[in-house]
């Protein structure tokens, strides 16, 4: 017969896996405005999915992804997460897959939307260069 303290083992189990079951699983796809973090190298290996939920992208720092010759169209975008919206949006997102915005994560700057044939770099030539990688 099994002993009090087994029971009580066995009933605080599962008390955590319920507790545990309930909380959020990806406390990553909030929206960038609502990190912790705003900024890299917080953001980097960041999970972000759009606000409609249509498209989900992993976020490196310092890191760009050069073409090759691959399709490339640059836009002034309004901030980081409006770079990326503008990568998934209805017209480019046949084709855009990489979204590569060297400015601050929070102000306006130019926006290269890519179609990624390239390479994944991280140096040098790279640095400051906030890269979302369509997943």
């Amino acid at each position: 017969m099994p002993s009090v303290l087994a029971k009580l083992l066995a009933i605080a189990a599962c008390v955590a896996l319920a507790t545990a079951s309930a909380l959020p699983v990806d406390v990553q796809s909030q929206p960038l405005e609502t990190r912790d973090f705003k900024y890299c190298p917080g953001l980097n290996g960041y999970t972000y999915t759009s606000p409609r939920g249509l498209s989900t992208w992993k976020i490196r720092c310092d890191t760009d992804t050069f073409s090759n010759g691959g399709q490339q169209k640059v836009v002034e975008a309004n901030d980081f997460e409006d770079c990326i919206g503008r990568c998934g949006n209805a017209q480019n997102s046949n084709w855009c897959n990489f979204a590569a915005f060297p400015g601050n994560v929070k102000k306006p700057g130019p926006c290269y939307l890519k179609k990624g044939n390239g390479e994944v770099v991280k140096d040098e030539r790279t640095k400051g260069i906030k890269l979302a990688i369509r997943q």
